[in-house]
């Protein structure tokens, strides 16, 4: 029986640390999009890599967006300066902001 009780103590710690993950969304105007890499970069310089297949179909430059994504230790990027890098994060959704 102690061995039972043990096992399910354990999964329910596991289920509550899987469900502590922190969703955040990111809204702003889209500067460029590289549809290759699925790679959103926003005006205010943050950068966005959604998975592959991603339909951007609707995005362009000067679409106002919102980006979801979720507690993370981003990449960093080149900004295409000599000194200059950005913040990579990994997005899982893109929707057309409010």
């Amino acid at each position: 029986m102690r061995v039972i009780t043990t096992a399910i103590t354990v999964m329910i710690s596991a289920s509550a640390s899987v469900g502590s993950v922190s969703a955040f969304t990111s809204t702003g105007v889209v500067q460029s999009i590289e549809r290759a890499s699925g790679t959103v970069l926003l005006r205010n310089g943050d950068a966005y890599q959604l998975p592959v297949g991603s339909d951007l179909s609707g995005y362009g430059p000067g679409t106002w967006v919102s980006l979801y994504w979720e507690s993370q230790n981003p990449d960093r990027i080149s900004d295409g300066s000599s000194e200059g890098m950005i913040l990579l994060l990994q997005a899982y959704d893109i929707q057309p902001a409010d």
